[in-house]
């Protein structure tokens, strides 16, 4: 490639898998020039994860027929709190071992560039606010339910995190018996409260089968009425929800819809919840257009 021409490098680090990207000719929202998928195996420790991530970038540089010295920034997302003043990543529960830890500061060591480090779901959040289902709104929150749930907000046309970085963790907030959303309304709830698994849910559900009646009504219940506070709290244009529970589609959107038109206060039952945009790419989207 030209040798004026800078490459914008954006590295997904989750529990399961490592997805490093070069941005392409037409921008974040169009195809990556290179793309690297690795599987992350955090049981083997942070080194070695870390050698991961170095080998996901080198050869996506290498893919995309490019240098370390081209690189003009450099961002990485992370299943941890981010402190958006120091970089300083900590409580990675996906990433075992890992404790606080400078990942910019590595990054920077052995690339020589700038780095932006973010969570994970602020990164996504950023991603579907520029291009995917909320692009056109000034004040948006994004919902990742999944295995765990996560999010973020956009706030006057602004990525929001807080003063510490844990703004959006909606899975960290708590019911009235003290437990976290995360341990009683996210996809591994289902297994661990009923026996089923998530990706099975649908299927026995449409069979009659008891067990499955009974997780989907307390699944739609607990995040319906997480939904509905956080539509209260924010009053944003509109709810964007991601991961893999969304992908059950109108079946399970339908009702947590219902849920925040039931619950939520005043104007704020009018707040829509559409389907995210982006998937898996959603981070590494966001990090490539937070450079902006």
């Amino acid at each position: 490639m030209p040798s004026n021409q800078k490459m914008q490098v954006a590295v997904d680090l989750g529990g399961t898998k490592i997805l490093a990207v070069i941005e392409g000719d037409q921008g974040p929202a169009g195809d990556f020039r290179a793309r690297q998928r690795k599987a992350t195996e955090g049981h083997r420790g942070r080194e070695a994860v870390l050698a991961t991530v170095k080998q996901a970038i080198d050869e996506a540089l290498k893919q995309g027929d490019a240098s370390p010295n081209e690189l003009d920034s450099l961002g990485v997302c992370v299943p941890g709190i981010v402190n958006p003043v120091t970089g300083m990543v900590s409580d990675c529960s996906n990433l075992p071992g890992w404790g606080e830890f400078n990942l910019g500061g590595w990054l920077s060591q052995h690339y020589k560039t700038k780095v932006r480090v973010v969570n994970d779901a602020r990164a996504a959040t950023w991603a579907e606010f520029r291009t995917g289902a909320g692009a056109g709104t000034l004040n948006m929150a994004f919902v990742t339910l999944s295995t765990g749930i996560g999010g973020g907000f956009v706030i006057d046309g602004r990525l929001y995190q807080g003063s510490r970085g844990v703004a959006g963790e909606l899975g960290e907030m708590r019911d009235d018996e003290g437990l976290t959303m995360e341990r009683t309304g996210a996809g591994s709830a289902i297994e661990r409260l009923h026996g089923l698994r998530a990706e099975d849910l649908r299927r026995l559900y449409d069979q009659g089968d008891p067990k499955a009646i009974d997780a989907f009504r307390g699944l739609v219940a607990r995040c319906g009425r997480l939904l509905a506070n956080l539509a209260t709290l924010i009053d944003p244009d509109l709810i964007v929800v991601g991961g893999g529970l969304s992908q059950l589609g109108p079946w399970f959107l339908d009702p947590l819809q219902q849920e925040v038109r039931t619950q939520a206060y005043s104007l704020a039952r009018e707040v829509p919840l559409v389907s995210a945009r982006w998937g898996e790419e959603a981070g590494v989207r966001g990090l490539l257009e937070l450079r902006r």
